[in-house]
């Protein structure tokens, strides 16, 4: 189990201002945001549950798992915020295409995903 220091807070736990203009880099404060709506949309777990199963001989260049927006989130590997928000708007078609009968729960997940978009980054149009 990985250890994690005594001052270390959960993104949805720390306290942040919207974006209220657009910005042209990725530093902490953007990493915060976007974290905060990737935490957004596992508010609830019914939702998720399509974005959740991984099926490697489905995906392939054109997809792009959950898991990988996760990953690349905690080393900072975005440029920007449209760079997340490409990779979310990918993950969110890929279940479609992965999981036709998820469909329902994929749009209740986009919804909540627009929702996170709103509340954190309001300068962004999606």
């Amino acid at each position: 189990m990985i250890a994690l220091p005594n001052d270390w807070t959960c993104a949805r736990c720390i306290k942040c201002v919207p974006l209220k203009e657009p910005s042209s880099g990725f530093g902490e404060k953007e990493q915060l945001l976007c974290s905060k709506i990737y935490l957004w949309c596992f508010k609830y777990k019914q939702i998720t549950d399509p974005f959740m199963k991984f099926d490697p001989a489905k995906v392939n260049l054109r997809y792009i798992h959950i898991k990988v927006v996760a990953a690349k989130l905690s080393q900072m590997a975005y440029k920007n915020i449209p760079d997340f928000l490409r990779d979310m708007e990918l993950v969110i078609s890929s279940a479609v295409e992965i999981d036709e009968a998820a469909r329902n729960h994929v749009r209740l997940f986009f919804k909540q995903y627009c929702s996170g978009v709103k509340k954190y980054l309001p300068a962004i149009r999606t």
